[in-house]
């Protein structure tokens, strides 16, 4: 049997809340795990399990220079112009488009 992507998507959040997934995964890399029509369709239903409870959105603020994670937000107004970069021990201009992700994650079951 052949599930549709919103069902998919309903079982990978099942997988990454019992530790079968990562508890968090960046939302190309949801989209292809599901193979969602669209990152729109995605994004859409991806609010109502949020909505819901059942998954939390997060963004990633990364290195230009070294592309590891260096902080991580709730909101995106919490974000602020200049952060700290452990990796290069400098203060960083984040640029939202170029630096910063969505990931969804959920809390272990």
């Amino acid at each position: 049997m052949k599930l549709g992507w919103k069902n998919r998507l309903r079982k990978v959040v099942l997988e990454m809340k019992n530790g079968s997934r990562p508890e968090s995964l960046t939302v190309p890399a949801l989209r292809e795990i599901v193979n969602a029509p669209s990152f729109e369709e995605l994004s859409k239903y991806a609010a109502q399990l949020i909505s819901n409870g059942e998954i939390e959105i997060h963004y990633r603020v990364k290195s230009p220079d070294t592309k590891v994670t260096i902080a991580e937000f709730g909101h995106l107004y919490q974000i602020p112009t200049r952060v700290f970069d452990d990796s290069s021990d400098s203060y960083v201009t984040v640029n939202p488009v170029r630096d910063v992700e969505v990931i969804y994650s959920v809390g272990k079951a």
